[in-house]
């Protein structure tokens, strides 16, 4: 529903879950960390052969196979990446399902605006046991929501957008968005807004077992509420 209201703005593109659950930020993350690993391993040999360089020495004849490109020369270069890639529209952005690489898109995109959808947790778990992983047993899924909801705790800022999908208002929220993005609103933000659509996922469960609802309303109720207070 973001993704749509968002993309209603004619110069607009929020891409979405690309791939399945998380694997583009999952990849971006492996990738800087990858690359922040190598660069510790050698910090003291870098700086050093960074130094001779920068005072013109030839250092065609050092082993320097594994020189790593400096921190901010390597975040401009995935910025300028994903700058490139989505170059035909002004506004871009991504769909993520979760909190977990909130940090790691802050750090590629220090413009971006950050947009947080919290949702009560017994409906969240009747539609993801559901949709998304009706083969695992329900104490899996409850730890996953638990680590869900303790991430955007601690990745959310105050400075993001928070809203409850407990308390949706389609014109409210879509006046919300577009004065946290500084845009104007289009008039099919509001339909996007107030339009349901079908998709892939089935029906939430229309009944949970009283001990999971009793475990979700003990363990979950008192993240969410947290959270839905940001």
């Amino acid at each position: 529903m973001v993704q749509r209201i968002i993309n209603a703005h004619p110069d607009a593109w929020i891409w979405g879950e690309i791939g399945g659950f998380e694997l583009a930020e999952r990849h971006w993350a492996e990738s800087w960390n990858s690359l922040e690993r190598f660069r510790d391993s050698f910090a003291d040999r870098d700086r050093e052969l960074y130094r001779r360089l920068a005072e013109g020495e030839n250092l065609a004849t050092e082993w320097t196979g594994g020189l790593v490109p400096p921190r901010e020369t390597a975040l401009e270069a995935y910025r300028t990446f994903f700058r490139t890639l989505l170059e035909r529209k002004r506004i871009w952005g991504w769909k993520a399902i979760s909190c977990f690489h909130l940090d790691l898109m802050r750090m590629l995109f220090p413009e971006a605006k950050i947009i947080v959808t919290v949702r009560p947790p017994l409906d969240q778990y009747r539609s993801y046991r559901t949709g998304i992983s009706s083969d695992e047993d329900p104490e899996t899924d409850i730890e996953k929501l638990k680590r869900h909801y303790r991430t955007c705790l601690s990745k959310t800022k105050s400075e993001d957008l928070v809203l409850d999908l407990g308390a949706f208002d389609p014109e409210a929220w879509v006046e919300a968005f577009y004065s946290h993005i500084v845009e104007p609103i289009p008039d099919e933000a509001i339909t996007a807004a107030k339009s349901k659509v079908s998709g892939p996922v089935p029906p939430p469960l229309d009944n949970v077992e009283p001990e999971i609802e009793r475990r979700i309303r003990r363990e979950l109720e008192p993240l969410y509420r947290r959270l839905s207070r940001i």
